[in-house]
């Protein structure tokens, strides 16, 4: 070690002694050194005149074990082996890449623009040893946000509609690479539509209601800042309070009793889903064969059409309670007394009809009575004709010449013409002109209107016609099985009428042994083959929800899709209101009024759905149960929420859906 007091180690002509400014004599450097000099370890001659050294008291020690070099143009002493720069500093501007520099002076470290994401130019360094990157090139297009670009393809920086000020919506990129805003939406809460973050906006609820959002019944609304749903006018079956479309809960029954109700007396209750339950009232109308009833709705009391005497078929039970055959298979004889004159008169034409409703099944036979009087038959010409199908059948033409009078039953499978012989001239089971087997197949189970029409070609004679019949004989065809296509809440089987006997399966696809396909509104069935099902005579029933696609497939017609909820989602067929009062159907089933609060749910009004007869609905504008026929098969459109179970009295819509399965075109 060496210790110095402002001394410096110089080399001698080799040797190493201790120097007090003083140079060698090789030093071609004065060592009064130039004003203003800081190399380190000299000292300025012209600084130090006040300086003095007391050789006495100066001392140098020096290590023998030590060597020092210095260098000889170096005016400071240092070991060797140091690398210290000039200065001392090591750091950004020493030319070396060191720590978090990005570079040094030159030195970019293998750097370029092209590293760097730009397509091309000089990237240079920054005092601060960051890259400058002001002479680098980049593109739009090359997948990378740089320079005044806003965005590259997908790559928006962070940036969307909302951070640009808008409410929401979708940004884009144009190929410039500027923002595309025309996406982007304010939302406004008050104009009517549902967007960005509003669940309702106004009347819009999106398909939504109270039953949706959890509870029973009510109308449901749209919050203040359409975001919520205003659930304050929605209700819960069940707290005892009568709200919304309810008309009882619990033991509150509004004041209603049986007998306010309809019937003759007994306790009313109130179900489940707050509707009267009436199953304990006595009296017509409760769906209970009572004592001095024949029968109640569907309940006939155990009595078929086999015990009426009939072949087969269902009964049907009037709002009296009474049972009524018509819908049996077998012989049905409609008839009219019209005591009409004929004639005299050439040209002189009479005519007379016969409504017959009630029947069910199909015509296997069709009779016609005849009792008139006239002289001379062979002036008249007699023909009978079905309103509905305009199908004329001859029965007699200019036949049995003067002879008188006429009392016969024109039948198909008589054994012969008349024989015109004695007084009637035409009497007994006569074959007609026509062939009355024409009826067979051609107008369904023989409902609608019949009309005799009977012509006077001869002045000179007349008579009067006092009576005449059709007889219509009906048959069971009725296909083994019924299919229910979707998921049903709903036991099929409680659908089909008493006596009938139907198989349920759960299929989608109709085939020869299907009478009828109820489709709910999670059917998944096949177009064409329902459309062919339809045309070979199928019977095809209809749920909320789902009317309006299998109207289209069936009838290659394009409806628009359901709309919002109408009625209350109770389950019963919406018989609020009546249409087409003397359609057949009505003639077989009573109509049985209910308030829209009663009425089940649909999503579709069919009034205008084209080639629709309608029988029911829950307004004078709003039908939710009709039918449209294609050929022999027909459609049944009963647009309501039967599947989801029995609501309240069910009773009345068994007897209409279990009337509309056994009974197509």
């Amino acid at each position: 070690m060496i210790t110095s007091s402002r001394r410096f180690l110089r080399v001698c002509g080799g040797m190493v002694v201790p120097t007090l400014l003083v140079g060698c004599p090789s030093d071609s450097t004065s060592p009064a050194t130039s004003e203003g000099s800081s190399d380190t370890g000299s000292i300025d001659a012209s600084t130090s005149s006040s300086t003095s050294l007391d050789p006495d008291t100066s001392t140098t020690t020096i290590d023998p074990t030590m060597t020092t070099t210095v260098d000889p143009d170096s005016s400071s002493s240092a070991p060797a082996e140091s690398s210290s720069s000039d200065t001392g500093f090591v750091g950004c501007g020493d030319g070396d890449v060191d720590g978090d520099e990005l570079c040094d002076g030159d030195n970019l470290d293998g750097r370029d623009c092209q590293s760097e994401d730009f397509v091309d130019g000089m990237l240079a360094c920054n005092p601060d040893c960051t890259l400058d990157t002001s002479g680098c090139n980049y593109a739009c297009g090359d997948g990378n946000v740089q320079g005044d670009e806003q965005c590259e393809g997908s790559d928006f920086e962070g940036a969307d509609c909302i951070s640009l000020g808008f409410d929401g919506g979708d940004l884009d990129c144009a190929a410039d690479c500027t923002f595309i805003d025309t996406g982007c939406e304010n939302y406004i809460c008050g104009d009517a539509i549902v967007a960005g973050p509003e669940v309702c906006d106004g009347a819009q609820l999106e398909d939504e209601d109270c039953v949706s959002q959890g509870f029973d019944s009510g109308t449901l609304g749209c919050g203040a800042d359409c975001t919520t749903f205003d659930v304050s006018g929605c209700f819960v079956c069940g707290d005892g309070i009568i709200n919304g479309t309810e008309v009882c809960d619990g033991v509150a029954l509004g004041g209603e009793t049986c007998v306010s109700l309809g019937t003759d007396g007994g306790v009313l209750t109130c179900a489940n889903d707050c509707t009267f339950d009436v199953s304990e009232c006595v009296g017509c109308g409760n769906g209970d064969q009572d004592p001095g009833e024949a029968c109640d709705l569907n309940d006939f009391g155990g009595v078929s059409c086999v015990d009426l005497g009939f072949d087969g078929g269902q009964p049907t039970c009037t709002s009296a309670c009474e049972i009524v055959a018509d819908s049996c298979a077998g012989l049905h004889t409609f008839c009219s007394t019209p005591n009409a004159a004929i004639g005299p008169g050439a040209g002189a034409l009479t005519v007379s009809t016969i409504p017959v409703a009630g029947l069910a099944g199909l015509v296997l036979d069709v009779d016609v009575l005849v009792d008139a009087t006239h002289t001379a038959v062979g002036d008249l010409v007699l023909d009978v004709r079905h309103v509905e199908t305009d199908l004329t059948v001859a029965l007699a033409d200019s036949q049995c010449g003067v002879g008188d009078n006429i009392n016969a039953t024109f039948d198909q499978a008589a054994s012969a013409p008349p024989a015109c012989v004695g007084t009637p001239v035409i009497s007994g089971a006569v074959q007609p002109t026509g062939n009355l087997d024409s009826y067979v197949g051609a107008v369904g189970p023989g409902n609608g209107t019949w009309e005799l029409s009977v012509l006077d070609q001869n002045a000179n004679n007349g008579g009067s016609l006092a009576q005449w019949c059709v007889a219509v004989t009906t048959g069971s065809t009725l296909r083994s099985n019924v299919l229910q296509c979707g998921n049903s809440g709903l036991d099929i089987s409680t659908l089909i009428p008493d006596g009938v006997d139907l198989n349920v399966v759960v299929s989608c696809t109709p085939d020869a042994d299907t009478q009828a396909i109820l489709i709910t509104r999670s059917g998944a069935f096949n177009g064409p083959e329902l459309q062919a099902y339809v045309e070979d005579g199928g019977i095809v029933l209809t749920e909320y929800s789902i009317t309006d696609n299998v109207f289209n497939a069936v009838f290659n017609e394009a409806v628009p899709a359901d709309g919002g909820q109408i009625g209350s989602c109770t389950d019963i067929a919406p018989t609020v209101e009546q249409f087409s009062p003397g359609d057949p159907f009505w003639d077989a089933n009573d109509f049985v009024a209910i308030q829209l609060f009663e009425s089940g749910c649909g999503a579709s009004n069919i009034i205008d759905y084209p080639g629709v007869v309608s029988l029911a609905g829950w307004s004078a504008n709003q039908v939710s149960i009709g039918y449209r026929d294609d050929g022999p098969g027909r459609v049944w459109l009963t647009e309501f929420d039967w599947s989801d179970g029995q609501g309240g009295n069910y009773a009345y819509t068994e007897q209409l859906m279990g009337s509309m399965i056994v009974t197509g075109d």
